[in-house]
C-alpha cells in the first residue's frame, strides 16, 4: 500500500518543480554507487531502472531494519535503465528517501 502514496508524494513534488522525473537519482541520494549508467526518478517510479532488489539479498524473514542501507550497498544493475521492466523494491525505498529528503522529513525505510 506504500508505493501508491511514495509515487504520488514524488508526483506532487514534479508537479511543485522540487523533483524532476528525468533527472539522475544520485542529484537526491548521492551516496547511491555509480553504475555508469543514467537512472531517473522516472526509472524509480516505473520498476525500470535495473537496481538490485534488496529483498534478493535475505530471506525475508530476515529483513533490517533499514532497506535504505541494503539498497545503498547495490554495486551494480540487474539491467541498463529503460531496457527491461523488474519489480523493485528498492526503487521504492530510493523513492522514499528522495521524498523525505526534499521534503526534510525523516521516512522510516523498514520497508518499501
Amino acid at each position: 500500500m506504500t508505493k501508491q502514496f511514495v509515487a504520488a508524494a514524488v508526483l506532487l513534488l514534479v508537479e511543485e518543480g522540487q523533483i524532476s522525473l528525468f533527472e539522475d537519482v544520485r542529484n537526491y541520494t548521492p551516496e547511491l554507487p555509480d553504475t555508469g549508467y543514467l537512472v531517473t526518478v522516472s526509472h524509480l517510479l516505473t520498476h525500470t531502472s535495473g537496481i538490485r532488489d534488496w529483498t534478493g539479498i535475505l530471506p525475508l524473514a530476515a529483513i533490517p531494519a533499514d532497506a535504505l542501507t541494503l539498497t545503498l550497498r547495490k554495486r551494480g544493475l540487474n539491467f541498463a535503465p529503460g531496457e527491461e521492466w523488474s519489480y523493485s523494491n528498492s526503487g521504492y525505498v530510493l523513492l522514499k528517501e528522495i521524498v523525505a529528503r526534499t521534503r526534510g522529513g525523516n521516512i522510516n525505510h523498514r520497508a518499501a
